[in-house]
């Protein structure tokens, strides 16, 4: 076992309750499970065990290594595992909150940044901010990654290498909370695109959850072209209606205009499919939106006024109750009126 360390050290403890950063390791290994193992604590049965039998127990394990005695956070360490004992946190001097961790191995090898950790919680508000740290793509390929969250690590043991796992620091990075959030990066919307194109409905589900609550008006012409017509199940399209109905929450009437013109960028198929979600959002969801609904549908593209009336119409009959129905036809009503009023004036 190898380790790149560096001369001092802070508390084990003193790296955790950082909000708003993630610390970052790459690494090497064979699979998920040999991580996860390294990643685990281990708890010992010490019922039949006096001190000199759970030294000779760690002394059997390799766990405590010579070349280590001399660091300030050793002997914190050694007291701390008595009844159990975590590989990682030895390696790297430092105790962490296994709810706060997450891990990943991919099934092959990369240098791309964004390949390695775009399965992890909240991607989206970091991954920039590590791009522009480590470059990409990166200097050598990993296949693995570990995350822990609201955690600040310092760096001083920068590797280490046993024969399964072999991890390289490389960094911690603020991530953005609820209340900072800026508007989607291109580079962001072409990374959600490129899944979107391969129905890699996981990356979707992760990017639109990060997104759901937080995007704002600016967002929407990116969300709008995330509608698939190929995806094998609804579920994508469902994820990205979530976020829309997300951002029509905080300002309805601006939030409607904006869809409702932004979908004349759809090609017909797609413009087709996700018809259904917006619909439902504006105007199921949200029976007092009638009136904005049918402004913004006034300046529409004509394919999307064909497409929202024929979908309206059949309202009633696709989600098979009265109140669909009865939506359908006031939404018609209110919509022929002003359309009237509009060629009249």
């Amino acid at each position: 076992m190898i380790h790149e360390n560096g001369e001092n050290y802070a508390s084990i403890y003193s790296y955790r309750g950082r909000e708003y950063c993630v610390s970052i390791w790459l690494g090497k290994c064979g699979t998920f499970e040999e991580l996860d193992d390294y990643l685990s604590t281990v708890y010992i049965d010490e019922e039949n065990l006096d001190d000199e039998g759970l030294e000779k127990f760690f002394d059997g394990l390799g766990l405590f290594l010579e070349s280590n005695k001399n660091r300030p956070c050793e002997e914190e360490l050694r007291n701390c595992f008595y009844d159990f004992y975590n590989q990682f946190e030895y390696d790297f001097g430092l105790a962490f909150d296994g709810d706060f961790r997450e891990a990943n191995v991919l099934e092959a090898f990369s240098d791309d940044i964004y390949t390695l950790l775009n399965m992890f919680s909240s991607y989206g508000t970091f991954i920039e901010n590590v791009a522009a740290s480590v470059g990409n793509p990166l200097p050598q390929a990993y296949n693995a990654a570990v995350i822990l969250y609201d955690f600040k690590y310092d760096g001083r043991i920068k590797s280490i290498a046993h024969e399964n796992v072999k991890l390289d620091f490389i960094g911690s990075f603020n991530y953005r909370s609820e209340g900072e959030y800026q508007n989607l990066t291109q580079r962001e919307f072409e990374r959600a695109y490129r899944a979107k194109m391969d129905d890699d409905i996981y990356f979707m589900n992760d990017f639109c959850s990060v997104w759901d609550g937080k995007a704002g008006i600016k967002d929407i012409p990116y969300f709008i072209k995330l509608f698939s017509s190929t995806t094998d199940t609804c579920e994508q399209d469902e994820f990205v209606a979530a976020v829309l109905s997300s951002i029509v929450k905080k300002d309805i009437k601006e939030a409607t205009n904006s869809i409702v013109q932004n979908l004349g960028t759809l090609p017909e198929d797609e413009l087709r499919e996700c018809m259904f979600y917006i619909v439902m959002m504006l105007l199921y969801d949200n029976k007092d939106n009638m009136q904005n609904l049918a402004i913004a549908l006034l300046s529409a593209d004509d394919r999307v006024k064909n497409e929202m009336t024929k979908q309206v119409s059949r309202l009633g009959m696709t989600i098979n109750n009265e109140r669909g129905k009865i939506i359908s036809e006031e939404f018609l009503s209110v919509y022929r009126n002003l359309k009237n009023e509009n060629q009249e004036s």
